[in-house]
């Protein structure tokens, strides 16, 4: 059950300049260039209006301004700093302001801070991107972290050399802002890690932190589903509600996703006691309102909390309106919280079916795509609804992109999660790929 309390009045001054007519209420998008735009449109067509706040240096903006110009008003803020893009957006009377993409999170929570919107404070934006601040919060708050390392961009070679021999092995390397297991890898020994720190890239990669691996609750190959979750979750006015809890497909080297679905395979006892650790962490982060999602890994030390996102995670709004048959859009929600209404849910949402997606990366070794072939079969496959090709023949691959390195993704429904195993299998058993 979900209740709903009308949005809460916010202090821009610019609102007084609204016309009786026109009651709308206004929601400001910051664009990303994986931004899903018609869908994001369509979840609340007629429900408001949308005011997209475009920075054209972020590939892919100058292409998709004609689009977002017929489903909203458009503001440049290409060049501008905060207050200057505040003061455009004042003018445009907004009720508040939604990011999507992880580095846009800070510039939506203070452009909406300083015009009185409902937003996450700085300091939390800061815990939610930036991990060796969330791994602290998270200690802080009595929660189960693993031992971490922060390595400062730059650092020299005592600095490396330092942190080398205090790290307890196996680890995980990867950077402090970023999303999508981009340049994460997964190092033995201090040999292993003092190789990855040479060889990193500080202007591009930035700040790295080291984590001590947590231990798996059972072998990769063993199962077709990894031992963690997510759990979607909306904070309005500081109370939190759960929506959906989704498994996922078994990771490939080193630490790359292959797919999601909802709901989850696992037990309620333990989808439960999972919830309520992701619960506990969403607050660690200090939210007051929007939209989480919290990845949760079972160890055999009990579940500990891999990562709390301040947005919605890839590939869930497409899956989660294919489980519930289209009767909750999570798109919508997060629009909805970022307009200050009170959304509760007494209870996770009902699911009709099992929504999945299948992602597919290249092989470690890979370098380039030769062939993909017999994707248009893949369409054909029963309960497939969407088919999204990344790559083709000819082009490069690198695993190091996590996420964005993928060759294509499924997205489907099916009856129940042996069917979707079953899915997963064909589609797997249709394409046909070779690389150099």
């Amino acid at each position: 059950m979900v209740e709903v309390l009308p949005p809460a009045r916010h202090n821009s001054q610019a609102m007084t300049k609204r016309q009786p007519e026109d009651d709308l209420p206004r929601l400001a998008i910051v664009f990303s260039a994986q931004l899903l735009v018609l869908q994001v449109f369509e979840a609340g067509a007629g429900a408001r209006r949308i005011i997209w706040l475009v920075d054209r240096s972020i590939a892919e903006a100058d292409a998709s301004l004609r689009l977002l110009g017929r489903v909203g008003t458009v503001i440049d803020i290409t060049g501008l700093n905060i207050d200057e893009s505040a003061d455009l957006l004042a003018a445009h009377e907004p009720d508040g302001i939604l990011a999507f993409a992880e580095r846009e999170l800070m510039r939506a929570a203070l452009i909406g801070e300083r015009l009185g919107l409902p937003v996450q404070t700085p300091d939390t934006v800061t815990r939610l991107t930036n991990k060796a601040a969330q791994r602290r919060a998270l200690a802080d708050a009595g929660l189960p972290v693993p031992q971490f390392w922060p390595v400062p961009a730059g650092s020299d070679s005592a600095t490396r050399t330092e942190i080398s021999r205090a790290v307890r092995y196996p680890a995980i390397v990867k950077p402090q802002h970023g999303a999508g297991s981009r340049d994460a890898h997964r190092v033995l020994d201090a040999e292993d890690l003092s190789r990855v720190l040479e060889r990193s890239d500080p202007d591009r990669i930035g700040d790295l932190i080291v984590e001590e691996l947590l231990p798996d609750s059972w072998p990769r190959d063993e199962r077709p589903y990894a031992d963690f979750v997510s759990v979607e979750s909306i904070v309005t006015r500081g109370q939190i509600s759960h929506l959906a809890v989704s498994g996922r497909a078994a990771l490939v080297e080193p630490f790359r996703e292959t797919g999601n679905f909802i709901p989850s395979n696992l037990p309620a006892h333990v989808t439960s006691e999972l919830i309520d650790v992701a619960g506990r962490a969403v607050m660690a982060m200090g939210a007051s309102a929007g939209v989480f999602h919290t990845e949760v890994k079972i160890t055999p030390r009990g579940p500990y909390v891999i990562e709390v996102n301040g947005r919605l995670g890839g590939s869930i709004p497409e899956i989660f309106a294919l489980a519930t048959g289209g009767a909750h859009s999570l798109l919508d929600i997060a629009c909805r919280v970022a307009l200050g209404e009170d959304m509760r849910f007494a209870e996770l949402v009902p699911c009709r079916r099992v929504g999945y997606s299948i992602i597919v990366p290249p092989p470690l070794s890979a370098t380039r795509v030769l062939r993909l072939d017999h994707l248009d079969e893949v369409r054909r496959i029963p309960g497939v609804d969407t088919l999204i090709v990344d790559r083709q023949a000819g082009d490069t691959v690198d695993w190091r992109q996590g996420w964005d390195g993928r060759l294509y993704a499924v997205y489907g429904v099916a009856d129940d999660h042996d069917a979707m195993w079953a899915a997963r299998r064909r589609v797997d058993e249709t394409v046909d790929a070779e690389f150099a």
